[in-house]
Formats: structure tokens, sequence, C-alpha cells
């Protein structure tokens, strides 16, 4: 009896060694879990809050009977400043006596804030860790909806670029100017997490679809 209660003292030194293996790869699974639910959760908040942004532009828009710019403002050291502003003067530049800026939105990527515009005390979002890019991670700028959204689809444009202007009508309907040039077919803006953007499949990433009459926030499959 005595040899049998002996055997059962204690775990060997492989038992041991075992347990604290089990126990380091369940740990990192976790780790790597949360990271990427974390990196997720940033870039989904991007994306929405660019979406309400624009929602509000749609009431400002009708409710003073003037169209509604969203474009880029580079007067910002790290990352992109977006700027929604009345366009009061219909000239689509921003700076005119009567234009009023509404919100400001920030995605710097590199977790440093540029700060609030002087003088300014609307909206401003800050987003650390996620960027605004111009092209998918196969290189192309533009998307293939016809999946989700049938023909007139295939080849809808990222348009998050300094030459792209969001025009929202009085009649709360949106246009689309990229580089000079109408987008009649809807548009896209693309957040992706900072970390991530060279990593391929490995990107958190999330598209906001602006068609003539209703945005959208997209999730990529393959994502």
């Amino acid at each position: 009896m005595d040899s049998i209660l002996n055997e059962k003292k204690g775990f060997s030194l492989i038992e041991l060694l075992v347990v604290i293996a089990v126990l380091v790869i369940l740990m990192g699974t976790a780790a790597l879990t949360l990271g990427t639910s974390m990196r997720d959760s940033r870039v989904r908040k991007a994306a929405f809050l660019f979406k309400t942004m624009l929602t509000d532009g749609v009431k400002e828009a009708m409710v003073n009977s003037k169209q509604v710019v969203v474009e880029q403002d580079a007067a910002v050291g790290n990352g992109i400043r977006l700027r929604m502003y009345i366009d009061g003067d219909e000239n689509q530049s921003y700076g005119g006596a009567n234009d009023r800026l509404l919100a400001y939105f920030v995605v710097t990527g590199d977790k440093i804030d540029p700060g609030r515009p002087v003088g300014f005390t609307g909206d401003y979002y800050f987003v650390p860790d996620v960027v605004i890019t111009t092209t998918t991670e196969s290189g192309a700028n533009t998307l293939d909806l016809t999946p989700l959204y049938g023909s007139g689809f295939g080849a809808v444009g990222i348009i998050s670029n300094a030459q792209t202007k969001i025009i929202i009508k009085p009649e709360g309907v949106f246009d689309f100017l990229s580089t000079g040039l109408a987008l009649h077919g809807g548009g896209l803006v693309l957040f992706r997490h900072a970390d991530d953007v060279n990593e391929g499949n490995e990107d958190r990433q999330y598209f906001v679809l602006i068609t003539k009459i209703f945005t959208r926030v997209l999730k990529p499959e393959d994502d």
C-alpha cells in the first residue's frame, strides 16, 4: 500500500513540462485572438464614425438648402484630416465667406493626435491605429461589388485621396469627384489598421460604400 502511495506523489519533470507547454500555447492563442479582435474593433469604429459624419452632412445640407462637401484638409502633419463644411459659395472649395465648418475627421495611424484645429468647436473625430488607403490588398483602386449589388457595381472606385470630394446635395443625395472626374456608380472609402498595411491577408479593413442615395459599411469576407 505504501509503495502505491509513494508512486502517486507529485508529477514528473516531463509531465510538468508538457503542462507548461500547453499553457503557453493556449495563452499565445488567446493573445492573438484578442489582438485581432481589438484591431477589427478599431477599424470598424472608424468606418461607422465616418458613416455617421456623412449622415449628419445629409441633415445639414437639407436644413440649410446648401451642398455640403467632404474633402481632405492637407494642413495636418500626421495622418489624414477630412473636413466637412457647408459650401455656402457653391464652388466646392473651402474658405469662402459663406462657408461653414461642420466636422473634422482625423485618422492618424501613428497614435499622434494632430490636435483640434484652432478656433474649431464642432465635431472632431480621432481614431488611432487606423489609416485611410486608396488601394485594396491586391493593389487595385476599385472593388467588385457585383456579388452584393448586381450589375453596375463591378468597379466601384476607392475615393479617399487628396483629389476626392464627396458632395452632399440639398435633396439628400451624394455626388463624387475623384481627380476632377465624376464617379457615377458610387464610391468607397477604405479604412485599414495601421500595423497591418503591408501584411496582405492579415489586414483588418472596412469599406464605407457611398452611392447616390445611401451609405453602408462593408467588411470584406476574405479579411
